[in-house]
C-alpha cells in the first residue's frame, strides 16, 4: 500500500483531512504531512491512525516503513 492510497481510503470513508484528524483524535497536521509523505507521525498517535484509516496497526507502520520513513 502507498501513501497515496491513505487519500483514496480517507476519501472512500467519506472524511476530510478535518475529519480524519477528529478520528484519529490528532491534529490537521500529522494527517496532512502522512498524507503528502512529508513526515511521520508519533509513535503514539499510530494505533488511533491506523484505526482511523480503518487498516490494522501492523500493516499501517509496514506502510510507513516500506516507504522509508521508520
Amino acid at each position: 500500500m502507498k501513501r497515496m492510497e491513505l487519500i483514496k481510503r480517507r476519501q472512500v470513508l467519506g472524511l476530510t483531512q478535518g475529519e480524519m484528524a477528529k478520528k484519529a483524535r490528532v491534529s490537521m497536521t500529522p494527517i496532512v504531512g502522512l498524507e503528502a509523505g512529508e513526515s511521520f507521525p508519533h509513535p503514539r498517535n499510530l494505533p488511533n491512525l491506523a484505526r482511523a484509516y480503518d487498516i490494522p496497526t501492523v500493516d499501517f507502520v509496514n506502510l510507513l516503513y516500506e516507504e522509508g520513513k521508520l
